[in-house]
């Protein structure tokens, strides 16, 4: 399975799960990494670029080993909770492409404020009924 995304601002993600991987590509190269390996870029002054001011990169760890340290340091994670909700949005997203027929082709429309779809089928999909309630 692979997904593109295109963000509001023009970059695009490449999301394959063939194995763990992530591609950010942009107008001034890509950056990627695969699950707990090094990070990879089209040129050095991407990965060693400022990202935000007085932002710097951070040695890989893994979300497990970075929890574990803030935990013990009685600090913060690398990254905070809005982060990980959109990453795993990003995989749900995906996913619910797959089963509308992510093979013909079909695009989806995310709205990030609302998070919803512009297809109610896929809006459809967001959701769950409980495992309790099924008991």
């Amino acid at each position: 399975m692979e997904a593109q995304y295109r963000f509001a601002d023009g970059v695009t993600l490449h999301y394959k799960m063939d194995r763990p991987f992530v591609r950010f590509e942009g107008d001034e190269g890509w950056v990627e990494t695969e699950y707990q390996k090094e990070v990879l870029a089209s040129s050095e002054t991407i990965l060693k670029s400022e990202i935000r001011p007085n932002e710097v990169h951070l040695p890989f760890k893994t979300e497990k080993q970075d929890f574990i340290d803030a935990v013990r340091a009685r600090g913060r994670t690398l990254e905070d909770a809005e982060v990980g909700h959109r990453t795993c949005s990003l995989c749900q997203i995906a996913h619910i492409a797959i089963q509308l027929g992510g093979s013909t082709g079909r695009k989806l429309r995310w709205d990030p404020q609302k998070e919803q779809f512009d297809d109610p089928a896929a809006n459809r999909l967001l959701d769950r009924p409980s495992w309790r309630a099924a008991r």
